[in-house]
């Protein structure tokens, strides 16, 4: 099972961070507005395309930003797991939400899968949890991610359950990454797209 509790914290801190970023836009984009259209005459035409052009920009590089960060830990963590276990591969994710107030707040992971289990890790030296692979149930299912339910990954093995959105690129939810993380374990995706949600039994993963 997945550590929640470091997820959580992790959780926390990121909305704490991203509601300080949206109350600064939400304080400034109005504030830069309101001097564009102060004035009249040839300096209101001056400034008010300005104001406004620097209000947009700044609610764009603080989106740009959200989507920078993601993305540099997605690389952080491919490279902690390339160190710790040196030929694993590696599937950048998000974590499962477990909804409530922090639930829209997306949870960058990665998963090390081995030849016998799965590893979930998320920043640490040593991984958050392990999904043992033999006699595991691989199935696609929509999976909470960041306040709405993606097409998703769930793995059981009857002790262990690891669930997560796979995501290679900026864009979370596109079929492509869905289809490449399940090549990547070993999983035909014609399989679960014509049989969505289905249960596929399977043993161990051959080294």
């Amino acid at each position: 099972m997945t550590n929640s509790t470091e997820l959580d914290a992790r959780r926390r801190r990121a909305a704490l961070w991203i509601t300080v970023g949206i109350i600064a836009v939400v304080i400034a984009v109005p504030l830069l507005a309101s001097v564009g259209f102060r004035g009249s005459g040839p300096a209101r035409r001056v400034v008010e395309p300005l104001a406004i052009g620097l209000s947009l920009g700044i609610a764009l590089v603080f989106i740009t930003a959200i989507v920078l960060a993601q993305t540099s830990q997605r690389s952080r963590l491919r490279a902690l797991v390339a160190e710790a276990r040196p030929g694993a591969t590696v599937i950048p994710a998000f974590a499962e939400s477990p909804g409530g107030l922090t639930g829209w707040v997306p949870v960058t992971i990665v998963v090390a899968v081995l030849a016998d289990r799965v590893e979930v890790w998320a920043g640490g030296r040593d991984p958050l949890s392990t999904v043992a692979l033999t006699n595991a149930d691989v199935r696609v299912d929509g999976v909470l991610a960041s306040s709405r339910r993606y097409p998703g990954i769930r793995i059981t093995n009857g002790a262990d359950s690891l669930s997560f959105v796979p995501i290679y690129s900026a864009a979370i939810g596109r079929p492509a990454d869905l289809e490449r993380a399940l090549h990547e374990l070993g999983e035909d995706p014609a399989d679960h797209v014509r049989h969505p949600g289905g249960r596929r039994s399977r043993g161990g993963r051959q080294g």
